[in-house]
């Protein structure tokens, strides 16, 4: 299996394990989160030193940290160490269209449970199973490959 290969199971493993522990106690082990980009820093290190494309999805996380430090913010900061830990292990290319297939997922998703079901707009729902799904669906063709 080749640096790309690795990153992408432990980045698909590091998802999977969180919205399981996000859908069921609504808490997101910080330790298992960093635990996954330790490694991914490990990895860019050990590949020949410093390759600012996984650096630079860093930053996505280290912004989505930001915005849960806001008040009243909807994110939490579980999420953003997710981030931060994907950003580590991914380009962030990947890391952003991740993120934006997340958010597209979430906004129908949400859109539905108002329209449909009369839920609240306050209502909490855990975002990390649109993460995992907009991991999964925009790297389709990765997967489908291997």
């Amino acid at each position: 299996m080749n640096n790309l290969g690795l990153r992408h199971l432990t980045a698909f493993l590091l998802l999977s394990v969180n919205t399981w522990k996000d859908c069921r106690k609504r808490e997101i082990s910080v330790y298992g989160t960093l635990g996954p980009g330790l490694f991914g820093l490990f990895l860019t290190i050990a590949a020949g030193g410093t390759d600012l494309v996984y650096f630079a999805g860093f930053f996505i996380g280290l912004l989505f940290l930001g915005f849960s430090l806001l008040p009243q913010g909807a994110a939490g900061a579980g999420d953003a160490f997710v981030l931060l830990s994907l950003g580590a292990l991914l380009p962030w290319d990947s890391v952003l269209a991740s993120l934006t297939a997340a958010l597209l997922i979430s906004a129908f998703c949400c859109l539905f449970l108002i329209t449909v079901k009369h839920r609240s707009r306050k209502a909490d729902i855990p975002f990390l199973p649109f993460l995992l799904a907009g991991y999964l669906l925009s790297h389709f063709a990765f997967f489908w490959k291997a």
